[in-house]
């Protein structure tokens, strides 16, 4: 039977200064002065960019697998924040998974090693894993409600730009060689040319599309055309998550934060609604395909199109 071995477990998300390299030269330090591990083999599994609020990570899940086997002896970790923030899930592997399939475990910074620990101690743990939990909680609660102050305020809170726009100091300014596609975008569909013949147009012309690479689809030319960010307006909340263990859901468009005039249009509103129109029109006039494409394409429209006419000031 193979040898068992010992997994250094690391993990970062995306808003930390900290890297995985050093998380593991640390970790690696730890065992390097351990006599009982000198003649032992520790792999590294990492989770580079995953939260901990959730096991919904690569690394983990292979971790576990691996201790499901029988294949793991010891696990060992710079702090119980890396391996879970969820105090609930990592009460359950303390008291009960790892126990039963005879892991130690070893939190280097909580000063915890279940090698000889009582119950008590386990219980102090979890404990302190609670505070980790309620501590993430509070934090991103706080990070959410300055967003939607600002977002009501019609700053621009995405992380990039919509295409046409340049993004300062979480503002929106027109990039003058981008905004001029939009306008012939919006020039274009409301002369009556179709999504797909814009789409084919543009990359006719050689036009970089939004992506930077792949070239132009209907559905982002339809994306364009459909999102009044273009006449000014901002628009945010459009998807929101009820705690930090959920996924994010949409929201539906009376739940948007919604302003208008907070940053220079690339069109005027009436060469926005007159490409709406023409582009309703060819809807009503053309059915839906049998495989749904067009109302995949249309779910984006069909929430927009109405909403710059109910823009709350």
């Amino acid at each position: 039977m193979e040898r068992k071995k010992g997994i250094i477990y690391v993990r970062i998300s995306r808003a930390e200064g900290e890297s995985i390299a050093n998380q593991q030269a640390f970790l690696e330090n730890f065992l390097s002065k351990k006599e009982e591990f000198s003649a032992e083999s520790f792999q590294v599994i990492a989770d580079e960019g995953y939260t901990g609020t959730n096991m919904n990570r690569p690394g983990i899940k292979k971790l576990l697998s691996m201790v499901s086997r029988e294949e793991v002896f010891c696990i060992v970790v710079k702090d119980f924040s890396r391996f879970s923030r969820d105090y609930l899930m990592t009460g359950y592997y303390l008291e009960q998974f790892f126990p039963q399939k005879g892991i130690r475990f070893i939190s280097v910074n909580d000063h915890y090693d279940s090698a000889g620990l009582d119950g008590r101690e386990t219980e102090r743990i979890i404990l302190q894993v609670f505070l980790y939990d309620w501590y993430t909680r509070d934090l991103s609660g706080k990070v959410r409600a300055v967003k939607r102050a600002q977002a009501a305020k019609g700053l621009y809170m995405g992380s990039r730009p919509p295409f046409g726009y340049e993004k300062r100091e979480n503002c929106l300014y027109p990039d003058e060689k981008k905004a001029q596609i939009i306008k012939d975008i919006f020039s274009l569909a409301s002369s009556g040319m179709t999504d797909g013949r814009i789409a084919a147009k543009l990359n006719r012309n050689k036009i970089p599309p939004p992506s930077g690479s792949g070239g132009w689809r209907r559905e982002s030319v339809a994306y364009i055309l459909t999102n009044p960010v273009y006449i000014g307006t901002a628009v945010s909340g459009k998807s929101s998550r009820p705690n930090l263990k959920c996924s994010r859901k949409k929201t539906k468009p009376d739940g948007w934060i919604c302003r208008k005039a907070v940053h220079e249009p690339l069109v005027s509103e009436e060469l926005f609604k007159k490409a709406q129109i023409q582009r309703a029109k060819r809807r009503k006039e053309k059915p839906a395909d049998k495989r749904g494409t067009k109302q995949k394409t249309a779910h984006y429209e069909a929430s927009l199109y109405p909403l710059w006419l109910t823009i709350r000031e």
